[in-house]
């Protein structure tokens, strides 16, 4: 979803308050204009070059697209400082209690060091600054979201609402979808959404979907009754002694536990005895039992000519050495020479995209904090679906095949999930400025601290870094299958079913095959989301062409214990690799020789259930044979 769509799907979310409610304020700044709102410039200080024509505090700007206008203010200084601007309302009349302000705001850089600050303030007198002594919310880092505070307290007052921004040297806040509501009637009750994940794991949670109920009455709810459909059978549900106070909301849970593929209607009847008539909620969730857990997949949006994106060099750096095993790091760069136009226009479509740089865990951006490695706890938990890769590459062709095989833990529909394949290259270098590094942490540009994992110190660098001076790594270099993955790529599959798929590629010859690997994705074809991602380097065969065959036998295959290899040559020196999915060598050994009736034993206690590569050579070349270790014992 674009950027430019995810905030119309705010809009439209905020309209149906607005459908429910008596509206006392509705502003969206589409009409290109403050639009009865005022600013005020407290601050003074003369903007960074970037900015200049915007100047005297809020003003409405196209943000996200032509037809995405918000408010703005600017907190990045010519000589640095902090902002001090303020948004303020038209006067508005609170007769009610339960009256409730909602709105939407963003940090314009995905920076996380650049994360905006801001306060919102309540005048009962006039717009002087000196006049909003009443603080309603303080906002320390703003990632993107949308908020709420109740106004109940202020019920008789006329009052003015402010948005004042204070963020020190950071770059640009936004406002936009500014609502307050009151409550239409005394019952009133809304299906606000569904609650769970898609993919829920009822092994861990025990718990299904549940739908959220928005109280926007003027009466405590005590009683509700739902009609709910699943997979085509419809029942009542009644809920009794809930206390969902006012402006206030509540969860029903559905009580749908089993392992499968739902797809859940839900209509509102009625509330404490009043008939209700609202729009219906509608869902499809897959709840799964058991299954792998799910590597996490980091995608850092950059550019070289991105002067923030140093910071998140670092900062993913330190993402992935805290998290070898549990997390993939990758750059996607944007408008320079090592973008994948395909796979960045995906990026920028994803749900709250907010420019470079910017990070997505599991193809998601919205609700990050500042800090990448915090994260990391969004995402835990077991994947749906269990994938094993592996993959072979001839050097002489540059042919490259990639075999993956699944198992399901849930009910799939053909098309509901997809793989995906992604080309990854490191120790990328450039001979040209058009690889320098923009570098506004330097000392020559805002001279702000900033140490790499590895010791660099970037404030210490020029602006920018020259090419000769750059390594990057982890670079999206292309994709297989397209950013949704490729259709028809996972069959339909009950639970514990398997699957197959073989994908062929190419290698170009300007990708370093020494430097390439691959990364599987499965992905939910609806939104893009990330249900699990394995990565591998490329396993080349030998390009010795007069060597034979070996001639020797594994058993058993598949194994629970140990792995024996038989009828190797008695008179070269033996080595071998057993090598996971993930690219991890698990098992490794190097034998001078071996006696006459000397085989090799490969434990196998221990290991993880699973596909693995048994690599073996005498020397003279690699043979690679997939064995499967089917359990756990100790």
């Amino acid at each position: 979803m674009s950027l430019k769509n995810f905030f119309l799907f705010i809009v439209m979310c905020l309209s149906f308050h607005v459908v429910a409610q008596d509206t006392l304020l509705y502003e969206t700044f589409q009409s290109e204009t403050l639009n009865g709102f005022s600013s005020l410039d407290i601050d003074g200080l003369p903007l960074s070059e970037d900015f200049e024509s915007l100047e005297g505090g809020f003003q409405v700007l196209a943000i996200a697209g032509a037809s995405d206008f918000r408010a703005i203010a600017v907190s990045s200084f010519r000589d640095g400082g902090t902002a001090n601007n303020f948004l303020i309302s038209p006067p508005i009349a609170i007769t009610q209690t339960s009256t409730a302000l909602r709105w939407t705001a963003n940090s314009l850089s995905g920076d996380p060091s650049q994360a905006e600050s801001y306060e919102v303030l309540l005048s009962r007198t006039g717009t002087e600054a000196t006049d909003f002594t009443d603080i309603l919310e303080i906002v320390a880092v703003e990632t993107g979201s949308t908020r709420e505070v109740d106004l109940s307290f202020y019920a008789g007052s006329t009052v003015h609402i402010a948005f004042r921004q204070n963020g020190t040297d950071k770059l640009a806040l936004t406002i936009d979808d500014i609502l307050i509501t009151a409550p239409s009637s005394d019952v009133d009750v809304e299906l606000e959404a569904f609650l769970g994940n898609r993919y829920l794991d009822v092994e861990d949670l025990g718990l299904g979907p549940a739908v959220l109920v928005n109280n926007i009455g003027a009466q405590q709810l005590t009683d509700i009754v739902l009609d709910v459909t699943v997979n085509g059978n419809t029942s009542r549900v009644e809920y009794n002694n809930l206390n969902i106070d006012p402006q206030s909301s509540g969860e029903l849970p559905l009580n749908i536990t089993e392992a499968e593929k739902y797809v859940i209607e839900v209509s509102l009847v009625s509330a404490n005895g009043v008939e209700q008539s609202k729009p219906m909620l509608s869902g499809t969730f897959f709840l799964h039992q058991g299954g792998p857990v799910q590597t996490q997949l980091m995608e850092v949006a950059t550019s070289t000519t991105c002067g923030w994106c140093p910071g998140d060099i670092v900062a993913q750096d330190r993402a992935a050495a805290a998290n070898p095993d549990d997390l993939i790091a990758l750059s996607v760069h944007f408008d320079d020479d090592l973008v994948s136009p395909v796979y960045a226009f995906g990026i920028e479509n994803l749900r709250g995209f907010g420019g470079v740089p910017s990070a997505s865990y599991n193809r998601d951006f919205s609700g990050l904090t500042a800090d990448y490695q915090d994260n990391l706890q969004r995402g835990e938990g077991n994947s749906p679906l269990g994938l094993e890769v592996s993959n072979i590459y001839d050097p002489v062709s540059r042919a490259m095949t990639v075999d993956l095989s699944g198992t399901a833990f849930t009910r799939f529909d053909e098309g509901d999930i997809r793989l995906s394949l992604l080309i990854v290259e490191d120790s990328i270098v450039g001979a040209t400025e058009l690889f320098d590094q923009a570098n506004f942490y330097s000392v020559e540009s805002q001279n702000i601290p900033l140490v790499g994992i590895d010791g660099r110190d970037w404030q210490a660098e020029p602006d920018p870094v020259p090419a000769s001076n750059m390594i990057y790594n982890r670079v999206v270099r292309d994709l297989v299958g397209g950013f949704d993955g490729i259709i028809g790529s996972v069959p339909a599959t009950s639970r514990g079913e398997n699957f197959d798929y073989q994908i062929d590629y190419i290698l170009p010859s300007v990708y370093d095959e020494n430097q390439v690997s691959i990364v599987a994705l499965v992905l939910d074809a609806t939104d893009s989301r990330v249900l699990q991602a394995i990565e591998q380097r490329l396993d080349i065969l030998s390009s010795v062409s007069d060597h034979d065959q070996q001639n020797f036998k594994i058993f058993p295959n598949p194994t629970r214990a140990a792995l024996h290899v038989v009828g190797l040559d008695k008179q070269t020196a033996i080595a071998y690799q057993l090598v996971h999915t993930s690219g991890r060598v698990v098992r490794a050994q190097n034998i001078d020789k071996l006696s006459d009736n000397e085989t090799i034993k490969i434990d196998c206690l221990g290991l993880s259930a699973g596909m693995y590569t048994l690599r073996v050579t005498d020397g003279f070349g690699w043979e690679n044979h997939r064995v499967m270790v089917i359990g756990t014992d100790q």
